[in-house]
């Protein structure tokens, strides 16, 4: 209680369970290469209501899981590298999330993984710690990046509140994947984003050669998929 920082993790693999953080600045700071285990935590009423990772890459296979929501700005995957994310697992982001290596999200119906604004209440609560003040709306944080190294699945996960837009060239959408990505998505809602996904393949068969989508879900997005000259439907 009333700390700066509650705990500071730097690296190993400590177990941090059955605590309450109240009114810290950051109840839990997660720098470099660490990779704690989270059980039967709680916070409340501090000025960040989760788990605040640092803006280092991923550059050893990484399991995020169930607990206080993981919030950050920008971060990245190293190629080779796999982030493993469990089910029920609420990550908010504020820019990117860009993927080299591996994303793999273990989401179910019932407890799917979600990525969303740190002012998304309805998943992970008030992370924010301002009650209704403020309210995610669309282009709240920018994309998950798959560049063309990149081999993921993304199983039972909410994408919402993300970007979609063009500047100086660059365009982007909450999901956004390079030419030669091999991307799954199954059973899962892309949601209440500018545009839900991108993609700067020259066409819509050769978008969906590499990128399988399977029962997968879109509402509520100003754009469904953006290919440069194309608004696409999945085959």
């Amino acid at each position: 209680k009333n700390n700066s920082i509650g705990i500071k993790i730097t690296g190993g693999s400590p177990r941090i369970e059955n605590n309450t953080f109240y009114e810290n600045d950051t109840p839990i700071l997660l720098e470099g290469p660490s990779y704690p285990i989270f059980s039967n935590n709680l916070a409340q009423n501090n000025s960040v209501n989760g788990i605040s990772v640092d803006g280092s890459n991923i550059i050893a296979d990484t399991v995020w899981q169930s607990n206080l929501p993981y919030i950050f700005g920008s971060k990245s995957i190293g190629a080779g590298v796999n982030l493993t994310v469990k089910e029920g697992t609420i990550i908010k982001l504020s820019e990117y999330l860009i993927v080299y290596g591996s994303l793999i999200t273990e989401g179910t119906l019932a407890r799917p993984v979600v990525f969303t604004s740190s002012a998304d209440d309805e998943f992970g609560g008030d992370t924010n710690n301002d009650s209704t003040s403020t309210l995610a709306t669309k282009g709240s944080w920018r994309q998950l990046m798959f560049r063309s190294s990149a081999t993921s699945t993304l199983e039972g996960v909410k994408i919402r509140y993300g970007g979609g837009g063009c500047y100086e060239g660059f365009c982007w959408g909450a999901i956004n994947w390079y030419e030669g990505a091999a991307i799954e998505i199954k059973n899962s809602w892309i949601e209440k984003n500018l545009w839900g996904i991108f993609s700067n393949s020259g066409n819509c068969q050769g978008a969906f050669e590499t990128v399988k989508l399977t029962n997968v879900v879109f509402s509520e997005n100003d754009r469904k998929i953006v290919i440069p000259g194309n608004d696409c439907s999945p085959p």
